[in-house]
């Protein structure tokens, strides 16, 4: 064979297996490829969806959390401002906060007032609250009376105090006084 036949074969031999090749392409591999295509978007639609549902879940567990808390701050709020008076609870903390650290008062007298309630003009969805004024008379020395009018502004329940008379007052190490007190107790209404 001539080198030119040679050539000539090996050029016809080159054109048929780039037929060849062109033709499994496109029944073979351009079939895999789409189907490469259509398993790549698939996941990445499967991996967007599964990050959307993460971010899902975090969002609920954050609001979880802060239902928790806002529960817990429903708690708080009831507890400086109950719902209903509640005179037995005042009295209570008052009597305690009055022998609380070793604190020597006497309790000679205490009356309640209800306060009038004011109703907001505008439509509002907090409830309406109201007050009861405590009036109170007691003994006791200075350093006593300052350490429970301490405690009134430190108690959980809400209380204003709004009048104190200081009576009394001697001489001495550890005279006595005799104060009249009047505190302001607040309350949200019933429905």
């Amino acid at each position: 064979m001539r080198a030119s036949t040679k050539r000539f074969y090996s050029i016809l031999l080159g054109i048929a297996f780039f037929a060849g090749a062109m033709y499994v392409y496109s029944n073979y591999a351009r079939s895999a490829y789409d189907k490469v295509k259509v398993l790549k978007g698939e996941r990445a639609a499967k991996i967007r969806l599964l990050d959307e549902s993460q971010k899902a879940v975090e969002i609920v567990d954050t609001l979880l959390a802060k239902y928790q808390s806002l529960s817990s701050l429903q708690d708080s709020i009831s507890r400086a401002l109950p719902v209903g008076e509640e005179i037995p609870a005042i009295l209570n903390q008052i009597q305690g906060l009055a022998s609380l650290d070793g604190r020597k008062m006497e309790i000679d007298s205490i009356s309640f007032q209800y306060l009038p309630i004011e109703y907001p003009k505008e439509k509002t969805f907090l409830r309406p609250y109201g007050a009861i004024r405590v009036s109170a008379r007691m003994r006791s020395n200075y350093a006593d009376l300052k350490s429970f009018l301490s405690a009134l502004q430190k108690n959980i329940r809400l209380l204003d105090i709004s009048s104190l008379k200081i009576d009394g007052g001697g001489k001495g190490s550890d005279p006595a006084l005799t104060f009249d007190l009047a505190v302001d107790a607040y309350y949200q209404l019933k429905n």
